[in-house]
Order: C-alpha cells, then structure tokens, then sequence
C-alpha cells in the first residue's frame, strides 16, 4: 500500500511541475483594440474586436485584469498610442503600408472616400503608424496586416524601435494576413491552459488558422533575448532596455505558412 502511495505522490508532482495550473501567473493585465466594423471601408469588415474579445475571454477571471478594450469607433490612434502599460497588448483590426512605414488602420475616413489606403485616410486622422509607436506593453501581439514587413535595414529598424521603451515580445505578420478571431481563441488558450511559451502561442495558432489565406503568409516574432522564453506564468513585467540601447540582444524570427485558400 505504502508503495502505491509513493507512486501516486510522484505521479502527482511530475504532473503539477507540467502543467502549474494553481501558478502565479507573469501576465495579470491585458488591453488591446480590435475592429469588426469598418463602415464605409472598400476593403470591408474584419473579427478583430471579437478576436480580441476571445483573447480576453481566455485569461483566467480573478488572476488577469482587463484594464481597457476599445472597440470599433471606439478604436482610434490616440488611445493605441497613449495607451495605459498592460502585461499583454494586442491589436486586431486592418493594416496599412506606407513608404518605409506601417500602419494599424482604424476607421474609413468618409462614406465619399472609402479605400483604408487613400491619401484622405491620414495616418494621425485615422491610422497609427509604426513610426510613431513605441509599445511599454510587455507582450504586445499585432494582428493586422504588414506591422512587421520589411525588406531594408531601416525598415526593420523601424520595427525593432517601437519596442524602444520596454517591449519584450512583438508579434505580427510581415505580410498580408488572414483575420479569423478563433486565432484568438487558440492563442489564448495555449498560453494559459497549454503553457506554451508566449512566442510559441503566438505561432502554433497562427499556423492553425493563416492557411485560410488566398496568399501565402509570413509570421514575425521580434524579441528581447533574455525574454524568448517567456510563458504566462513565468513572465515578467520588468522592461527590456530597447533595441537602442543593445542591438546585440534583440533578434527575430520568421515563419511561412502556405496559403490555401480554404476555409475551415
């Protein structure tokens, strides 16, 4: 009897070292904006306030708090910029290139101008560039289109500087994406209940849902060294230095999946 007691005592560690379910978590805050409703926008409506919603839905009551979400017409560059620092930042809504700058775009600028990529749809007016974003979020996930494209030394330069004030872990995609807020879902999901670490939710549930692309796609993970392996319950809130102050410790990673075309 004794030795079967030793062997389910022994099961039971093995099992909670896996999977630390009752563990503090490193992430207790989360905010984000995300756009389902785009109006007069040609290029339509996307799930991004309910790929948000699902994400949120996912972090665990009573342990992560959320401290905003801005939805729709609610969404706009002012509060992406001077958001208030959560563990956790994502945005999910259309996505903009402009010159050597991307852009989160966040609304049509008028039902006689409607094309997101028009001249009259004005980066301070209606979109946020990455030229003029410096996250302090720990973790931030970007789901749009291009954030993280780029093909010259000044353009990924561009990328790695908006996580010049403390951002650990970027994620995004380096071309156009496809917006299916069950990617929400999984991500949110892996990071809590799976313990993948940050990097690897990000892209398992990006590799689940892109392939419904006509296009093929290219995931983009921008990172702090030190923080790579950062999961929900062993990360921390304590800020990187910035790609500015020690180049030599950030580093990227890419990832394509094949686009299909099929829907699932």
């Amino acid at each position: 009897m004794k030795k079967y007691l030793f062997v389910y005592i022994l099961i039971v560690l093995f099992l909670t070292s896996i999977f630390p379910v009752n563990a503090a978590p490193g992430i207790t805050t989360i905010g984000g904006l995300g756009i389902n409703d785009y109006g007069n926008c040609s290029y339509g409506n996307r799930a991004g306030k309910t790929l948000l919603q699902n994400i949120i839905n996912k972090m665990p009551g009573g342990v992560v708090t959320q401290s905003f979400a801005y939805f729709d017409s609610a969404a706009y560059p002012s509060r992406f910029y001077n958001a208030s620092t959560v563990d956790l930042f994502i945005y999910a809504g259309h996505g903009v290139v402009k010159g050597s700058y991307r852009t989160a775009h966040m609304r049509a600028s008028s039902s006689s101008n409607t094309n997101h990529s028009s001249h009259n749809s004005t980066i301070d007016s209606f979109e946020a560039s990455n030229g003029s974003t410096s996250f302090h979020h720990a973790y931030v996930a970007m789901y749009t289109c291009n954030w993280l494209k780029f093909s010259s030394t000044t353009q990924r330069t561009i990328c790695y500087n908006t996580m010049k004030s403390g951002c650990r872990i970027q994620m995004g995609f380096g071309t156009q994406m496809y917006l299916d807020s069950r990617e929400g879902t999984m991500f949110g999901n892996r990071l809590v209940n799976y313990v993948d670490s940050v990097y690897t939710s990000f892209m398992k549930s990006a590799k689940a849902y892109q392939k419904q692309s006509d296009s093929n796609v290219k995931g983009v993970i921008m990172y702090w060294k030190p923080a790579k392996d950062d999961t929900f319950y062993t990360g921390t809130t304590s800020i990187a230095p910035g790609y500015s102050v020690d180049s030599t410790q950030y580093a990227y990673y890419t990832f394509s999946i094949t686009g299909t075309g099929i829907h699932i």
